[in-house]
């Protein structure tokens, strides 16, 4: 691609078309599948003589009048196209037999400006047509260098636009199972795993001439990561060299460079992929449309882009969320907000999470509380889809410990749902939790650890006096 100065406008995989007909009505010519924004021109090449008697299969013949095969009647010749005079030199007939359509669009595309272009139509959707047309033998190339293939059934001549831009493909790997998608939960401080996929698409190696390079001749992908995410490190590259990369990370973008060379060597429809890490930041966005990152490919003036979501949720509640509140109360004065109760809350592999302030900053082995606010309540942010448990561990002064968890689920939509041992249970955003503590102290229930206490007790005080009497006895008797 640094070697290409010269190109040509419009790219490889032009194809013939021959828009011949029954009748002299116009001709149309319809491209479908067209890309947006792209400009398709349209050259005729011959004028078509049909024998009274032509069938789709023969009595058709084409040529060039003396005055077009003085114009570009030497670039079709320079193709492989070869040409019979007439006896009064007014038409120059085409040897069909002696050329490939394929090979001639091959051939043609440094010359097009020496052909007969006779329209030239931006796509505004995903149809093109060229009506009013002459029955001939016409020749279609875009600025996208399509390689279009013709459907000759029928009064119309249909093209279908079958190649494609250069491309990327995002995604975000799920933690929990592995699997490679368009969004992923993650806690704040996880490291996440990204992949680009570059596709060199059906463009032909070459590019667009000298003067009209666009933005750069290799492949630029810019990767701009949102502000609760930071990029860490390039982890894996497939399909391309490592050398043929560099990388740069500023101001929350991403930019990485595949060398041009080394991409047109790979051909076309070929994959590069390229892996990387990024980690969530304790700013990131909470819950609603998550943290999105888009990525953007250019070569030349072709772009192709992508996005993949990170999603962190919280428990509790806040202005914001709306979520279901996980309240610890007084049960024995009215439901009254108790602040500064300890609470730990594990995940399943039993880690404890450490919080500052609301937000969750991490696992620990060791036990870490997380104290009841001023209303009572227990709020944790940036926490990943998945199970954990809510542990009292510290009861103010004066209250009985609380004998059950509580199971807290997020779901991979951020729901929430809350469930206690004791079967108080709530959903969010709409349902919530009340944990409930009572002043006194628990007495020991029938049959329980407490009774067995007072057997044990009362028993050696019983054998204590047994032993007792039985000695004083004995020492009466010797008296």
């Amino acid at each position: 691609m640094k070697k290409m100065k010269k190109i040509a406008a419009l790219l490889l995989a032009m194809v013939m078309i021959f828009a011949m007909g029954m009748t002299a009505a116009a001709a149309e010519i319809t491209v479908d599948n067209a890309v947006e924004g792209e400009t398709y021109n349209l050259y005729k090449l011959f004028d078509v003589s049909v024998a009274e008697n032509a069938t789709a299969d023969s009595g058709y013949s084409y040529y060039l009048t003396k005055a077009d095969y003085d114009v570009y009647g030497a670039t079709l010749k320079a193709a492989g196209v070869t040409f019979t005079e007439s006896a009064d030199g007014s038409r120059y007939t085409v040897n069909v037999e002696d050329f490939d359509a394929a090979a001639l669009a091959e051939n043609l595309k440094d010359n097009v400006e020496s052909l007969k272009k006779v329209a030239s139509e931006e796509a505004e959707g995903t149809t093109v047509e060229f009506t009013d047309l002459d029955e001939g033998y016409y020749f279609l190339d875009s600025s996208l260098g399509s390689l279009c293939s013709l459907n000759t059934s029928g009064d119309g001549k249909v093209i279908v636009e079958k190649n494609s831009f250069p491309s990327i493909k995002k995604e975000v790997q799920e933690d929990s199972d592995s699997t490679w998608g368009e969004e992923a939960t993650a806690d704040i401080t996880q490291i996440v795993n990204f992949r680009l996929t570059v596709n060199t698409g059906t463009n032909p190696a070459e590019g667009v001439p000298e003067g009209e390079t666009g933005v750069d001749e290799d492949y630029v992908i810019t990767d701009t990561l949102p502000p609760g995410m930071t990029f860490k490190e390039i982890t894996g590259i497939n399909g391309i060299a490592a050398e043929k990369v560099t990388d740069s990370y500023e101001n929350d973008i991403l930019t990485i460079t595949l060398d041009g060379e080394a991409v047109e060597a790979l051909g076309q429809d070929a994959d590069i992929v390229i892996e990387y890490t990024a980690s969530v930041e304790s700013d990131a966005v909470i819950g609603g449309a998550g943290n999105k990152n888009t990525v953007t490919l250019r070569y030349k003036k072709q772009e192709s882009s992508d996005e993949a979501t990170v999603k962190t949720y919280e428990i509790g509640a806040d202005d914001i969320s709306g979520k279901g509140t996980i309240t610890k109360v007084d049960a024995t004065n009215g439901d009254a907000a108790l602040a500064g109760v300890g609470f730990t809350l594990t995940n399943a592999e039993g880690k404890f999470a450490k919080v500052d302030g609301t937000v969750f900053n991490g696992w620990a082995d060791d036990k870490v509380e997380i104290l009841t606010d001023a209303e009572g309540e227990i709020h944790v942010k940036g926490l990943d889809a998945g199970e954990y448990t809510l542990t009292e561990t510290s009861p103010k002064d004066g209250y009985n410990a609380l004998d059950y968890t509580v199971s807290v689920t997020i779901a991979e939509d951020g729901a929430v749902t809350y469930l206690a041992s004791n079967a108080a249970s709530g959903t969010a955003p709409s349902g919530s939790i009340e944990i409930a503590n009572s002043m006194g102290t628990i007495l020991p229930s029938t049959g329980g650890i407490g009774t067995t206490i007072f057997y044990v007790v009362g028993g050696i005080l019983v054998v204590g006096a047994c032993v007792l009497l039985i000695t004083k006895k004995r020492m009466g008797t010797r008296e």
